[in-house]
């Protein structure tokens, strides 16, 4: 888990969107903690976030309007995805903490 939240905090670009501890920066879509958000492009399942990482979500298949790159932008290896993609469904399990 560890890997995963390092890799979400710097390298693989993810909080600049989705905001250090997955509040969301650009809006409701780009939370990712449970009760603030549901699952847009994927089942919630590990292999369900890897395929949207690695793919991203471009403008015709984004319900809100934003955009994420493949792999957000970064040059993440498909073993440094799966981390994150574990990482990102820790954040979806736990509540978001008042702010």
């Amino acid at each position: 888990m560890a890997a995963g939240r390092q890799l979400f905090e710097g390298r693989g670009l993810c909080a600049t969107c989705h905001g250090i501890a997955g509040e969301g920066m650009l809006g409701p879509t780009t939370t990712l903690h449970a009760g603030k958000t549901k699952w847009l492009h994927h089942d919630g399942s590990l292999e369900g976030v890897v395929a949207v990482i690695t793919a991203g979500v471009d403008a015709d298949h984004s319900t809100s309007g934003q955009v994420m790159p493949p792999r957000g932008g970064s040059r993440l290896t498909d073993a440094q995805v799966r981390q994150v993609a574990a990482y990102v469904l820790h954040l979806h399990r736990k509540p978001l903490a008042p702010s």
